[in-house]
């Protein structure tokens, strides 16, 4: 099954587990490209930042221990 962030469907919590599976590597992603700058885009804070926010945000409500392993 492809990673999506809309994993709601007519199968709903039958997917559940298999995205918060994916999830760790996803976030991991995020987290490389992040690297050791402070925002996504350049030196200073952008949507883009405030997008990425909003994504991890809106995991940590989904499942709040989702996010114990990331790093960033």
């Amino acid at each position: 099954m492809p990673m999506t962030l809309g994993y709601w469907d007519i199968r709903g919590e039958k997917l559940k587990g298999e995205y918060l599976e994916q999830l760790p590597g996803m976030m991991k992603l995020f987290s490389q490209f992040l690297g050791k700058q402070t925002w996504f885009v350049g030196e200073k804070i952008t949507f883009v930042d405030f997008l990425a926010y909003d994504i991890r945000d809106l995991h940590r409500i989904f499942e709040p221990k989702c996010l114990e392993h990331s790093q960033t």
